[in-house]
């Protein structure tokens, strides 16, 4: 959000800041505000921007639960911004994997995306089957996996 809305491709750390709404602003603005203080006080600090979280006990209203919960019980699903926007996702667990590594290893003053691109290319079918599992317990989707 802090980026604005990409036309093509992917963001970068290097992305500048064009925040399109005033909830994105705030955002950014909060990671000037750190900035600030890195550079003044020599806070020992990084910034972080990450995707749209997943996991267990999301609330309903959230995109993911919200669309689930509609398609099993034969509710229309919403389509939010004419259906046009694309949305990234990271399992929570893997972003809380990378904030732990940042801590330990980031460089302070420096900015980190940690999104699916943070993960190695590619998600392995476990991922996938743990994460529906997570999303979905109640469906025996994968009865082989007993």
């Amino acid at each position: 959000e802090v980026y604005g809305d990409v036309a093509k491709g992917r963001t970068s750390e290097k992305y500048p800041y064009q925040p399109s709404s005033p909830y994105a602003a705030s955002k950014a603005a909060s990671d000037h505000l750190v900035s600030s203080y890195i550079r003044t006080y020599n806070l020992p600090a990084i910034i972080t921007n990450c995707s749209n979280n997943y996991g267990p006990k999301q609330h309903p209203e959230k995109l993911i639960p919200k669309m689930i919960y509609n398609i099993l019980n034969n509710k229309s699903l919403p389509i939010y911004s004419r259906g046009k926007n694309l949305r990234e996702w990271i399992y929570v667990d893997d972003h809380c994997d990378a904030l732990i590594k940042l801590f330990f290893n980031g460089k302070t003053g420096e900015k980190y995306n940690t999104d699916e691109e943070w993960k190695a290319k590619g998600v392995p079918e476990a991922a996938i089957r743990r994460d529906v599992k997570v999303i979905m317990p109640s469906l025996d989707l994968f009865p082989e996996s007993k």
